[in-house]
């Protein structure tokens, strides 16, 4: 079975396609982690109005922030071992890229750019669930083929 990647076809082996795998729960994994940093956010916010400690209300967000991180890199091998083609691959990499600026926004203690750590978290969330939704399609589509 052979799989289309940027113009050429590439032998689909059984590690790639376990990869490949990996490589899409990885990136819902990350989109999900995302999701939650936001809400955890928002609720570090909120509760810094009603006095809670700034260390207690953002608890979980640096939690979940940490998790996603270590997936984060999951993902970035999972890339190199699935080997999807070289725009399935930028998109994962814009991806990774705006992940590891993610803690540099945070550390700046800037209110414009906490609004723009808040937006990058947004862009992480499209690029990682767009990443694993067109590799979903392209395994069912594989999937699908008549076996020749």
């Amino acid at each position: 079975m052979t799989t289309a990647v940027a113009g050429r076809t590439a032998p689909t082996t059984p590690a790639r396609s376990f990869f490949t795998r990996v490589l899409e729960v990885s990136l819902l994994l990350v989109a999900v982690g995302a999701v939650g940093q936001v809400t955890s956010a928002a609720y570090g916010a909120f509760s810094l109005m009603q006095g809670v400690p700034v260390e207690e209300g953002f608890a979980a967000h640096h939690l979940i922030g940490y998790a996603t991180e270590i997936v984060a890199v999951v993902v970035v091998l999972a890339l190199i071992a699935a080997r999807p083609g070289i725009r399935l691959s930028l998109v994962v990499l814009a991806a990774f890229g705006l992940l590891l600026l993610q803690p540099v926004l945070q550390r700046l203690d800037s209110a414009l750019l906490g609004a723009v750590h808040g937006l990058n978290a947004l862009a992480i969330i499209v690029l990682c669930s767009g990443a694993a939704t067109a590799l979903r399609a392209r395994r069912r589509s594989v999937a699908a083929r008549p076996v020749e």
